[in-house]
């Protein structure tokens, strides 16, 4: 992959790498606004000449609390509110992926998904853990995409070694 963003060397914290074989017209690493989540992003030249936008991230464990008390929203809720934030100022046309720690159908996510207008159409990829068999994996890495971008498939890659399977989307 000739064309790379990330901001590794910026912030040992930084785990989000985006690769390509085309290249970037517009790219950026790095927090949001100076609050997790971290994304790294890149727009590229579609098929058509249409500008299309990816994105990567990686939302902490929903178990996780903010505030002492615990009453409080999700360390979660809240990535999510920065990266809502974040996607409304990208183009119409939209690939967002990484590790949610959340399966479709939970809040976070379903808000994420009404705020963005992203859908992954009804795929599932059981993903996570990558050691688990088919059945009691859980679907929480995610592709999502929006206007001229669209996913005709969507499927968990070969094991690579992580604790997650890779996504495979088409």
């Amino acid at each position: 992959y000739p064309y790379s963003i990330d901001c590794q060397e910026r912030n040992p914290r930084c785990e989000e790498m985006l690769l390509s074989k085309h290249p970037f017209t517009k790219s950026f690493s790095g927090h949001i606004n100076k609050a997790l989540p971290v994304i790294a992003s890149a727009e590229v030249a579609g098929p058509d000449g249409v500008p299309l936008t990816f994105v990567v991230t990686h939302l902490s464990w929903p178990i996780l609390r903010s505030d002492i008390d615990g009453d409080g929203p999700t360390v979660q809720a809240e990535q999510a509110r920065n990266l809502v934030h974040a996607l409304q100022k990208l183009g119409p046309n939209l690939v967002l992926m990484g590790d949610f720690n959340g399966a479709p159908w939970s809040g976070v996510q379903q808000d994420l998904r009404r705020q963005t207008g992203l859908d992954s159409a009804g795929f599932l990829a059981p993903s996570w853990p990558a050691w688990g068999v088919d059945p009691m994996r859980l679907p929480i890495d995610h592709i999502m995409t929006r206007g001229k971008a669209s996913l005709t498939a969507l499927r968990p890659g070969p094991d690579v070694g992580s604790d997650h399977l890779p996504l495979e989307g088409i």
